[in-house]
């Protein structure tokens, strides 16, 4: 007798789409686990980070009481119109800081001059609005007082050459300055290759330069908005100010969050490479000024500060209209020979006992020497 074919074993479809919805769940659930181990990694890092900030604004480090400074579409961040705070240190009194209704520092006690009085308008970084110095005390308001003219300084800590060039732009032909101060220096030309500002904390998004196959000069950005000069970071060093969890909730974690965010979105989004070009920089910029100068009638002066550029002097004396003030030769110059520590020892801010440098920006003995240099050069 021949056997009989045995029926073919099949695989029940109950079964089948058992495994199918087994391996399904399998994957959700696993990615429903790394979601949430990444989830709680990164409020750790967050949480690290606000730590730090927080240790760091309540023991009053360097930095700015007040609300001093906004997020700004053009310049990437800017003095607010009529407001007040103050430079403070990890010791010693605050420097107050007053802002005038066009954007500009001016003294706490303003001065009084001439309702014909000539006008002077400077643009420049930190050393040019007066970092740790008090108004009264920086070049620009040496100057005004030598001359007896009306001062506008245009000076923003953290700036470089895109925003100067764009205030520069704004101001002059509205202001017709009869003197216009230009400061130069190295790392303002960094800056304007660069699109973070320096910052004591969080991220500074700047326009700056992008490169170009033209003789011409093509101003990128901000990548994004600003955060950190929007929140309240200076209330908390206020003994009165609430703890950690108001102050991660508030300040750190909306900071953090947002620049991680904002700077991820851009870097995918990709953003021109900068101006490798630094001679024509300084040739395309400082042309500007002199060309914006000249059409309001104002005598343009270049404050030369810093290091030696190479390349820089020779491009400054190519430009027409430019008066070059070598005000870092005056300040070697004054000190005869000496070394890096004497130079901050004489110009830096130093306070305690003994002494400690909590700041290396120009002191007021440095901007009385600028000043000398810029007076020197107006009076020929």
């Amino acid at each position: 007798m021949s056997e009989l074919p045995q029926p073919q074993q099949t695989s029940k479809p109950g079964r089948s789409l058992r495994k199918q919805l087994s391996l399904r769940k399998k994957v959700l659930f696993s990615l429903i686990c790394t979601s949430v181990a990444a989830g709680l990694g990164y409020v750790v890092v967050l949480t690290v980070l606000s730590e730090q900030l927080y240790r760091y604004v309540t023991s009053s480090q360097r930095g700015i009481q007040g609300k001093v400074h906004r997020a700004d579409d053009e310049l990437g961040f800017s003095a607010i119109p009529g407001a007040s705070g103050a430079d403070v240190f990890p010791s010693g009194p605050p420097v107050p800081i007053r802002i005038d209704q066009h954007g500009f520092r001016v003294c706490v006690e303003e001065r009084t001059v001439a309702a014909d009085a000539e006008t002077l308008l400077a643009l420049g970084c930190s050393f040019t609005f007066g970092a740790a110095c008090e108004a009264k005390d920086t070049f620009v308001e040496r100057v005004g007082d030598g001359r007896a003219m009306r001062v506008h300084n245009a000076g923003g800590s953290g700036y470089g050459l895109v925003q100067m060039l764009r205030l520069a732009r704004r101001h002059v032909s509205t202001i017709r300055p009869d003197v216009l101060l230009v400061q130069f220096a190295p790392w303002l030309i960094a800056r304007a290759r660069n699109n973070m500002a320096p910052s004591y904390h969080g991220r500074l998004p700047v326009p700056y330069f992008a490169a170009t196959t033209t003789d011409s000069l093509d101003i990128q950005g901000p990548v994004f908005r600003a955060k950190v000069v929007d929140l309240p970071l200076s209330e908390y060093r206020r003994p009165d100010a609430g703890g950690r969890l108001s102050f991660y909730w508030s300040c750190g974690f909306p900071l953090y969050v947002h620049d991680h965010w904002g700077f991820a979105i851009s870097k995918l989004s990709g953003w021109p490479p900068p101006e490798l070009d630094r001679c024509k920089v300084v040739r395309l910029c400082y042309s500007e000024f002199a060309r914006l100068g000249r059409e309001a009638g104002a005598r343009v002066l270049v404050v030369m500060l810093g290091d030696e550029e190479r390349g820089a002097r020779e491009e400054l004396q190519k430009i027409e209209g430019l008066q070059i003030v070598d005000a870092e030769r005056a300040l070697r110059g004054a000190l005869g020979k000496h070394t890096q520590s004497d130079y901050q020892l004489a110009y830096g801010h130093w306070r305690g006992e003994p002494p400690q440098l909590l700041d290396t920006h120009p002191n007021a003995v440095a901007h009385g020497r600028i000043a000398e240099a810029i007076l020197q050069a107006l009076s020929r």
